[in-house]
């Protein structure tokens, strides 16, 4: 209630308040308010027992700590009154009025002697009141304190650090405050170009004071129109350059002005007639929900340090800051506010995770009502692991950042359902310095890069984010690596991220990581300047043909073209040898289900049909199979909703290694060979998703009707990668649980079941060879002789099969029939050397037939040659008998056997055990 006319006018007025019931009358002068209290049937006011003093002219401190008592508690920050007062009297009910008796006063005085104006003792242009006694000194809206406000205060700097911020609830206290001037004066430091400064409004009505890219943006509307305005930083300067600034807004009716660093003076007018600012709730360096504040255009709270805040609406004088700092409790904190020393959010050494199978642990994100994150990064690589943590179990509510392509991507799941949303629309593996930072607030947050905001929003019903684990950042344990959600893909691909992390954050408490990983021992980090060192692959250190990648402060070597793997390419991979009848199987623990995969493998195989590896599930149809059909690589992938196949690649069948590749990525599937340029492909229906159980390579042991292809490879196999996991080397030490393994396992240049013989008489004898369509034969060979029959197949009609080494070449000779043919080697040096070589003979389809010795390969095309072999009787290895020698054809030049050693015989993938199975003639 408010009455009366200009009561600032030196002259004696005349104050009545009355209370009847529920009635209030307030009288001044002539002037006459009735207004009606509440509703409540209680019309008693307190008890006369218990009843406190009359207060005359203002209110004593004390009252600081009681302000839920008072009907009003900002008038404790209202100026007390200044002037003179007479005649103060009461009454209760129908009794006589009584004229207070004057228990205890300050600074009150009853004589026309002023002191103040005699002798002033107030310095610092503290405010001084006479008494009768003496003068005091008001030093409260100074910066200076004492009995004479001679010492300079401490002020009450406070760091906020983006999700703490202090708030004045007007409507809990008694409703709020209609005022017709304001003013706002403050001084702040930061490094962060957003951030909600101070609002005071409700509703409609509202002062907002923020940063925004870096400027400074005021906003006033008073109900009937909004008046904004934004203000750059001078030429070289930035209001986010981590030194203090300072902003005073002042608004006089629908008049409003804005100084900024005692500088730049702005004026303005709000749009429409109205006057007066109603505010019922006033926010200092942030708010719950900044984006949900009506007039408010920021996302994030302030995160740097604030001080000397003043605000004032009318005659309420409020220092904010002041007030927190005391504890008052009309001023709510929200968060771990530290007072009085501005603690600059500085973020401790930068640290660089130099392998992608190092990691760090820090405490549990809180992010069940708010929270946020803040980070900057720097890499030049595609895929990383930035963070991940999870709810109680791998199935409930999990969080995760990662890079895949080189784009940022924010997957959550609140319990109700998986959402991925691409944060950044360009990639951000530049090498450049790039800030990341999230607000979440219950089921919904916003992801900003480099200052461009995403919004995000969960799915289902499930209102809060509830992550009971520790939090992993730049990857996880290998253990781990498999337990994760299948939507996390660098996990899965076995990604963790290299590269530099600076100025992190959780909940706005810096995180000192360099820090952390010293006290976890943690080896593949290094912590100091976030630099791009020299490239490393002008020095080639990938080993044996591995092609060298520039990576963030190291190098990455590609030993897919090659035979060996490792770090760079330095161990030789093992073989796995099938004979069309062999095979690996794997079982996981548990069916998998994965939205991607990376896969890649090397063959040889001089057959044109086998199966290369297929995938089955105990759940579902969903399989992906690989095969060599008619000499080209075949994909089979079946999503549940009907296979999609796509091929690859020409003439794999001719006995060289070939390198295939599998990536697929929800429905999008790509199939390369080599260098060869990719097939891409989409899976058929609407799923993503495969179901899997099983890994079989090489034959197929689990019953699968839906097989394409049933024949069993004939070949061999070597660095079986399935995403993360490296199949084949894990089989070889044992490292994997459920697996069957029947093909040969073997290391590249590993010598099998040598065998020596002793003179040019000696020779033995297998079972005949089965010549296909495609076949292959290989061997090893040391000799120090120039000549001699090697291998010798004789059949009907004149048909055989022979190779023999004359004058240090390799000779192939055969006749299907309808001709002899022969096809030698053309190395410069003689073979007989005593040095181990590889010799093979492969025919990878109909009239077309390779002779390869070590890496020197000739080729040849007997068109008019029968396709069938008929051979019968035995095969002779390094000889016949002496009486057969007169009888050969004759384009075979040998006239005795092979003297030295052979090993590593592969007939047409079989591998026959020579000690075991051939018959002995002569010294071996």
């Amino acid at each position: 209630m408010s009455a009366g006319q200009q009561m600032n006018d030196n002259q004696w007025h005349k104050v009545v308040v009355q209370r009847h019931g529920k009635s209030i009358v307030l009288i001044v002068d002539k002037f006459k308010k009735i207004k009606l209290a509440g509703t409540t049937a209680d019309i008693d006011f307190g008890d006369v027992e218990t009843n406190g003093f009359v207060y005359v002219g203002g209110l004593p401190g004390s009252f600081r700590g009681r302000l839920t008592s008072l009907a009003l508690p900002s008038i404790l920050f209202e100026p007390r009154f200044k002037g003179s007062i007479r005649n103060v009297m009461y009454r209760n009910c129908s009794r006589p009025k009584v004229r207070g008796e004057m228990i205890d006063f300050v600074g009150v005085r009853t004589n026309d002697l002023d002191l103040c104006m005699t002798h002033n003792p107030c310095l610092n242009r503290g405010v001084c009141t006479s008494t009768d006694t003496q003068a005091i000194c008001d030093c409260t809206k100074i910066e200076f304190q004492g009995k004479y406000c001679e010492k300079e205060r401490n002020p009450s700097e406070v760091t906020f650090r983006g999700t703490e911020y202090l708030s004045y609830n007007l409507l809990s206290q008694g409703g709020p405050i209609v005022s017709s001037k304001e003013s706002i004066d403050l001084h702040f430091k930061t490094k962060f170009p957003d951030g909600l400064i101070f609002y005071s409004g409700d509703a409609g009505d509202y002062i907002i004071m923020s940063l925004k890219k870096g400027n400074i943006l005021i906003s006033v509307s008073l109900g009937s129109g909004v008046f904004d305005k934004t203000i750059p930083p001078d030429k070289g300067v930035t209001f986010h350059d981590n030194t203090w600034h300072h902003i005073s807004v002042t608004r006089i009716t629908r008049q409003v002005e804005i100084t900024i660093d005692n500088l730049d003076v702005i004026h303005g007018t709000t749009v429409g007639r109205f006057q007066m600012l109603s505010s019922s709730i006033l926010y200092l360096g942030g708010s719950p929900d900044p984006k949900h504040l009506q007039g408010s255009t920021v996302d994030a709270n302030f995160t740097g340090c604030i001080k000397k805040v003043i605000f004032m609406a009318d005659h309420l004088y409020l220092p904010i800051t002041d007030l927190a700092r005391d504890n008052s409790s009309l001023i709510k904190r929200q968060g771990n506010l530290t007072f009085n020393k501005c603690q600059e959010v500085v973020f401790a050494t930068p640290l660089t995770f130099t392998t992608s199978k190092s990691f760090l642990i820090i405490p549990k994100w809180d992010a069940r009502n708010t929270g946020t994150i803040m980070f900057s990064f720097q890499t030049i690589e595609k895929y990383g692991l930035l963070m991940y943590t999870n709810g109680a179990d791998a199935t409930s509510d999990f969080f995760a950042l990662e890079l895949l392509d080189g784009y940022l991507y924010l997957i959550l799941d609140l319990g109700s359902g998986v959402i991925k949303v691409k944060a950044s629309m360009r990639m951000l593996c530049d090498g450049k310095d790039h800030k990341v930072e999230l607000y979440h607030r219950k089921r919904s947050g916003t992801i900003s890069v480099d200052g461009k905001h995403m919004r995000y929003k969960g799915k289902g019903r499930a209102q809060h984010l509830d992550l009971q684990g520790m939090m992993y950042v730049g990857g996880l344990k290998v253990g781990d690596m498999n337990k994760v959600p299948r939507q996390l893909w660098t996990a899965i691909f076995g990604y963790g991220y290299v590269g530099c992390l600076d100025n992190f954050a959780i909940n706005g408490i810096p995180q000192d990581l360099a820090q952390l990983a010293k006290d976890q021992s943690i080896e593949g980090v290094d912590s100091g300047q976030c630099k791009k060192q020299p490239d490393h692959c002008p020095h080639k250190p990938c080993l044996n043909r591995g092609v060298c990648s520039e990576g963030w402060n190291r190098f990455t070597c590609d030993c897919s073209f090659t035979s060996y793997f490792g770090p760079i390419c330095n161990q030789e991979a093992i073989t796995l040898t099938f004979d069309g009848e062999q095979h690996m199987k794997f079982t996981m623990p548990e069916e998998s289900q994965t939205e991607a995969e990376d896969i890649s493998m090397r063959v040889k195989t001089t057959h044109q049909y086998g199966l290369v590896f297929a995938t089955s599930s105990l759940k579902s149809l969903d399989r992906m199979e690989l095969s060599i059909d008619n000499g080209q690589a075949r994909l089979d992938l079946n999503l549940g909703s009907g296979a999609k196949t796509l091929f690859a690649g020409q003439s794999l069948n001719d006995g060289k290694w070939h390198t295939l590749r599998i990536e697929r990525r929800l429905k999008n599937v790509v199939l390369k060979v080599d260098n060869l340029n990719p097939v891409t492909g989409k899976a058929k229906g609407q799923m993503a998703i495969l179901d899997f159980k099983v890994i079989e390579a090489g034959q197929l042991q689990t019953d699968d009707s839906g097989l394409k292809i049933k024949q069993g490879f004939i070949g061999q196999m070597q660095n079986f990668y399935f995403n993360n996991m490296h199949l084949f080397e894990m089989a070889n030490k044992n490292q994997l649980k459920n697996l069957e393994v029947t093909a040969t396992i073997r290391k590249k240049d590993t010598i099998i079941e040598p065998m020596t013989f002793k003179t040019k008489l000696a020779y033995a004898t297998l079972p005949k060879l089965k010549l296909h369509t495609t076949f292959s034969i290989s061997f090893r060979l040391r000799t120090t002789e120039a000549d001699g029959l090697i291998l010798f197949n004789r059949g009907s009609k004149g048909d055989f099969i022979a190779i023999e080494i004359s004058r240090g070449q390799i000779h192939l000779l055969l006749d299907t029939g309808d001709g002899a043919r022969e096809l030698k080697s053309l190395i410069t040096a003689p073979l007989n050397d005593n040095v181990w070589h590889s010799v093979s003979v492969i025919r990878p389809k109909l009239h077309e037939y390779s002779l390869k010795v070590d890496n020197n390969q000739v080729m040849a095309n007997f068109d008019r040659s029968r396709s069938k072999f008929d051979l019968d009787g035995r095969l002779y290895v390094a000889g016949v008998p002496t009486e057969m020698y007169s009888s050969l054809p004759n384009l075979l030049s040998s006239k005795h056997g092979y003297q030295g050693c052979l090993a590593n015989i592969d007939l047409n993938g079989k591998q026959p055990n020579l000690a075991k199975e051939f018959k002995v003639r002569k010294k071996i």
